[in-house]
């Protein structure tokens, strides 16, 4: 199989603790023709030291002097890259060591322009591994089954560099949190996915991944997210609109439930 260019895109904030293991899980590939475009967002630790103990022609590193928003931060790596396809590798995951290979075999045998895998969820609180997703998901992996269970992990993520610049707009740096899901969603409404069920990445939970404010903000950005992409005709089918909408109240429901938060509904009523 000839290897095309991969783009990895990893961006970091003051995630040196995690990058070592991050980066060498890249470099331990079996598919070896890649870079990676390692955007390290402005950060105030050792990830500059670091970064300079690698001397792998393939990292290619970029220290913004100013921090930027999340998304804006993934597009700006993106901007930086050279290759045929874009693999996404938060800085606290890692991979197995045959991720890229396979997962980009299988895409050129059913000639699609994205995939996913089924991944390992770490949880170190805990201490204890498992897969993200037992039974293997449908096989018409498309918007409507992504949208009534969402199955793709964004370090499980690879797409063609040509159907990201398609797309009216990138990452859209106005959200936080579900900026990840607004893109995988948007390119899913009008393309197939290829998704393999075997674990090929490890996604790592740990306090930091779902804090109560960061629940909140989800609820928010998603009431932001069904208004925006409503706005484009035939979007959202009435039964998309119905699930979307029951999902927001079952959130709404869970975030209320908090007996250590006292959060009027308005809060949210008020964003609808």
């Amino acid at each position: 199989m000839k290897q095309e260019l991969v783009s990895v895109i990893i961006n970091s904030f003051n995630g040196a603790k995690f990058l070592e293991k991050s980066i060498n899980s890249v470099l331990n590939q079996t598919y070896q023709n890649f870079e990676i475009i390692f955007w390290d967002n402005a950060s105030s630790d050792e990830t500059k030291q670091k970064i300079k103990n690698f001397s792998d022609s393939r990292l290619k590193p970029i220290f913004s002097t100013s921090f930027k928003r999340l998304y804006d931060a993934k597009h700006q790596a993106i901007l930086n890259s050279n290759g045929k396809y874009l693999a996404f590798l938060d800085v606290d995951d890692w991979w197995s060591e045959n991720k890229l290979f396979k997962q980009i075999e299988v895409m050129k045998l059913e000639q699609t322009s994205i995939s996913c895998t089924n991944y390992w969820i770490v949880n170190e609180n805990k201490n204890y591994i498992k897969k993200a997703f037992k039974i293997r998901a449908k096989k018409d992996n498309n918007f409507n089954s992504a949208l009534k269970k969402y199955f793709v992990g964004m370090s499980s993520l690879i797409v063609t560099k040509k159907l990201y610049q398609k797309l009216d707009y990138g990452f859209d740096s106005s959200f936080e949190v579900i900026g990840d899901y607004d893109l995988v969603l948007r390119i899913l409404k009008f393309n197939d996915i290829t998704y393999l069920n075997e674990p090929l990445s490890y996604y790592r939970w740990h306090n930091s991944n779902l804090s109560h404010n960061k629940f909140r903000l989800n609820i928010l950005e998603l009431i932001k997210w069904r208004k925006k992409l409503n706005k484009y005709k035939n979007f959202f089918s009435t039964n998309n609109l119905i699930y979307v909408n029951d999902h927001l109240i079952y959130l709404m429901t869970l975030f209320l439930k908090n007996k250590n938060k006292k959060i009027n509904l308005s809060l949210f009523l008020d964003n609808t």
